[in-house]
């Protein structure tokens, strides 16, 4: 991270709402905070904390499979393409308002793995064109509703057995 001049900060994995936290990102002041695939809700002091608040990368099009595991449930559910959602966090789950999205269709012989490669590298582009819309400040986000869209928690082992069943492969 040193290459592009950005500081990595490790904080507690078990609760980044906590006051430790907090008073650690406080004192240094963000002007964004980038979360890849958060597996926490930001609450509002954290969401508040940076001066353009926090963003967050899902590996879906929202409002589409929110939740866990999204490329697992588009794969399931034969979807023909797949993407990337760059959105300010708010206290829901993957709910906030988007950014940019990234689209990419999903190959006959796609796997659960190359999918999630492909997701990867989008996501990293998305994340970098989010970055330069907010530094633009010349942008306009995709509102929905947290009704709308679908969510997905991880699988279980019957909807694995079905997903093998139905020819997917994981690799």
């Amino acid at each position: 991270m040193k290459k592009y001049n950005i500081n990595e900060i490790k904080l507690p994995k078990k609760n980044l709402n906590a006051r430790e936290s907090l008073e650690t990102l406080s004192v240094l002041k963000p002007d964004l905070i980038i979360s890849i695939m958060a597996n926490q809700i930001f609450r509002k002091k954290l969401i508040n904390l940076p001066k353009y608040g926090c963003v967050n990368l899902h590996s879906a099009l929202l409002p589409k499979y929110k939740g866990l595991m999204p490329t697992f449930w588009a794969l399931k559910n034969n979807e023909p393409e797949m993407g990337v959602s760059v959105f300010f966090m708010d206290d829901g789950i993957d709910t906030g308002e988007i950014i940019m999205q990234k689209v990419f269709p999903i190959e006959s012989n796609d796997s659960l793995d190359s999918l999630i490669n492909k997701n990867k590298k989008l996501g990293i582009d998305a994340i970098i064109e989010a970055i330069d819309l907010l530094k633009s400040d010349c942008y306009e986000t995709i509102k929905f509703s947290p009704e709308e869209g679908s969510y997905y928690s991880f699988p279980s082992r019957k909807d694995v057995k079905e997903f093998i069943r139905d020819g997917k492969k994981f690799w």
